[in-house]
């Protein structure tokens, strides 16, 4: 059985233990299905490598030549990383004694550079909101905007449900239900929504899932493939499917913005939720020497100026040059 971590809270007394732990297996509940998932994969295509194994040292030179194979045959990096995780995984006894091999996944990995999402910018995060509100993808244009607005990684943005918002005079509030670092602390995340904008656009998602009784399960109702695939449409009908931008670019996108707008590193990290700051500085100085390189033909420009124009309201909320800090725009 796997349990539910917002589920499984801490008791006072012994008999209150034995009951919020009945089932529980510890060894499931420490790992994501979905990394299981992806360990298992990895250490599958790893396998025929170890048929002739029969010592530690040979474990280690087997797994070392299997990662130079890989690296000759254009394999992905994260392939590798999983593959060497999910072996200690599987076999705990195995940690602490592939040095070689972790000392050649270390030198790949520092010297390819890795191919990031490009950052989204506000103006096309916008766009592709109002082509949502244009053709009745009401709970797409939503979680684009939450997104960019709450720097959501993808996996959040398809979990978040309408029972984990709260919403009250113009601001908000959503909880993560099983964010990546929550799940690593052990505490629930939350961001808050302070652009008027995007909380008239989660409120009215959520009175639609409200009116449907669907309060409890998350707000994208479909596939995560269906997800990306209709990110990736609406891109091309912007004309905007060149620029190689991915669901994950909407949080590099709102990291991006966020530090536009008022060039403080650390409320960034905080905003990100990031545990490494290190890494996260690196992550957001290459989204913003990344924004030059996103160039739009002027058929794309006026399309995303068209589509984006719905989110300008009688305040002017959304007034500026694209990459730019809006002036009067919360959206940040």
């Amino acid at each position: 059985m796997t349990a539910d971590r917002n589920y499984w809270p801490g008791q006072a007394t012994r008999q209150d233990r034995q009951k919020a732990r009945h089932n529980i297996v510890l060894e499931d509940v420490g790992i994501t299905s979905a990394t299981l998932e992806r360990y298992y994969t990895a250490v599958s295509r790893l396998a025929p490598a170890l048929e002739q194994v029969n010592s530690e040292v040979a474990l280690d030179e087997a797994i070392a030549a299997w990662i130079q194979e890989e690296f000759e045959d254009g394999t992905p990096l994260h392939l590798v990383g999983d593959a060497l995780s999910g072996i200690h995984h599987f076999e705990p006894y195995t940690r602490r004694k592939l040095p070689k091999s972790w000392r050649l996944y270390g030198i790949w990995r520092k010297y390819e550079v890795p191919c990031r999402a490009p950052p989204i910018t506000q103006d096309i995060a916008l766009a592709m909101a109002g082509w949502c509100l244009r053709h009745d993808e009401l709970t797409m244009a939503a979680l684009i905007l939450l997104g960019f607005h709450c720097l959501l990684r993808t996996g959040e943005l398809l979990q978040v449900r309408p029972c984990d918002f709260l919403i009250q005079g113009g601001r908000g509030l959503v909880s993560l239900p099983s964010s990546k670092s929550g799940v690593r602390q052990n505490t629930r995340e939350s961001v808050s929504l302070t652009d008027p904008s995007i909380v008239e656009t989660v409120s009215a998602m959520l009175t639609l899932k409200t009116s449907l009784q669907l309060t409890q399960v998350p707000c994208w109702n479909r596939s995560g493939t269906t997800f990306r695939n209709l990110f990736r449409d609406i891109l091309a009908q912007l004309g905007l499917a060149e620029l190689g931008l991915r669901p994950y670019s909407l949080r590099r996108g709102g990291a991006t913005y966020e530090m536009q707008s008022h060039g403080l590193m650390e409320k960034t990290l905080i905003r990100g939720r990031w545990k490494n700051s290190n890494i996260a500085r690196i992550y957001i100085c290459d989204g913003l020497a990344m924004l030059p390189s996103l160039r739009m033909s002027l058929t794309s420009k006026r399309l995303v100026a068209e589509m984006s124009s719905i989110f300008v309201n009688e305040h002017h909320a959304y007034g500026g040059k694209r990459g730019n800090k809006r002036k009067t725009s919360s959206l940040a």
